[in-house]
């Protein structure tokens, strides 16, 4: 008896490790404090504890922007609309037992996280399938080396790794594990949109 598995509609997430980013991390987490210093109240959104920037980085050119489009120029062939346009870039910090909580980014198309400070411990990246409540009994009974296979998971982790950047549709939940260092844990995080014809927000 024939047995054939399609596996149909996935969500595809991009793993980009960013070249040469032990050169340039002092940089960028010193520009990232600095910042901090100057605009010390934070955003609270999925993030529980900790501080969370403005998204507006992506309307200036710094170094934040300078390395997140580096890490998308490798993107372009995936797509027909070459155009990758940054609509939110934010810088987010987690102390000790800081987390965010469960969430996706309405109103773009991507997301995406790249991690620039990671101690041990400092807690692990999660999506959650977004067929866990429809189909939860069905990926519960699978066979762990089918899981393996086919990545279908109620919820898979990923472990950050600095200088590695995730870019994903944005319906997908994800969640940060609490931070257990006593360092800070450190990401940019961002959205962005495919778009062939808009010329009006910076484009990659």
């Amino acid at each position: 008896m024939k047995h054939q598995i399609y596996n149909l509609f996935p969500s595809s997430v991009h793993s980009i490790e960013l070249e040469n980013f032990p050169l340039v991390k002092e940089r960028v987490v010193s520009y990232i404090y600095k910042e901090k210093e100057k605009f010390p109240e934070s955003v609270v959104k999925s993030n529980r504890g900790g501080w969370q920037s403005q998204d507006t980085y992506y309307k200036h050119d710094n170094i934040l922007v300078q390395i997140i489009s580096g890490g998308l120029s490798y993107m372009g062939s995936s797509y027909k609309f070459p155009e990758i346009i940054i609509r939110g870039l934010w810088i987010n910090i987690n102390n000790k037992d800081n987390y965010n909580c469960l969430h996706n980014h309405p109103g773009c198309d991507l997301a995406g996280v790249l991690w620039i400070n990671i101690p041990k411990e400092s807690g692990n990246f999660e999506f959650a399938s977004p067929h866990n409540f429809i189909a939860s009994s069905v990926l519960n009974s699978y066979e762990e080396n089918f899981k393996l296979d086919t990545y279908n998971y109620p919820a898979y982790k990923m472990f950050p790794k600095e200088g590695s950047m995730l870019v994903f549709p944005s319906y997908l939940d994800h969640m940060v594990e609490p931070n257990k260092s006593d360092e800070d844990r450190i990401s940019i995080s961002f959205n962005i949109e495919i778009d062939r014809n808009s010329s009006s927000t910076r484009q990659i």
